[in-house]
């Protein structure tokens, strides 16, 4: 038995084993650590139009995709009847994020402020033209 829960606590990485060391979280309660943010050079960005948001028990999983609109050519009556004889439109998937829940309420409101600060900057910019 002993001999099982070791295996547990040993994983093996390549032909080194390393011990999954597990310590009490609350431990780094008030601990603020900083954090090095890098981005890979190779890293691309997408462009994206349209998402989808899916929960599952624990995670978020926000899906972004990108939208090309059909080409309509003529008069308003046969655009409107091309578009009638559409039966779907691709949406590419560029990109898909999975989150804890917890994280997702934290970045939906950091998003929101972010944003509103922005929204603010930019209509006082206008201001400021005009």
């Amino acid at each position: 038995m002993a001999e099982k829960k070791k295996s547990r606590e040993t994983a093996l990485t390549g032909s080194k084993k390393t011990e999954v060391l597990a310590f009490d979280a609350s431990a780094l309660e008030g601990v603020a650590l900083p954090i090095e943010i890098r981005v890979p050079e190779e890293l691309e960005g997408h462009y994206s139009n349209h998402a989808t948001i899916q929960f599952s028990v624990h995670e978020c999983v926000i899906s972004f995709f990108q939208i090309a609109p059909p080409i309509l050519v003529g008069s308003a009556e046969h655009i409107r009847d091309q578009a009638a004889s559409i039966k779907s439109v691709r949406a590419n998937c560029v990109s898909r994020v999975v989150m804890a829940k917890s994280f997702a309420q934290v970045f939906l409101s950091t998003f929101q402020e972010l944003y509103a600060k922005q929204a603010g900057a930019a209509e006082n910019a206008s201001e400021e033209e005009g």
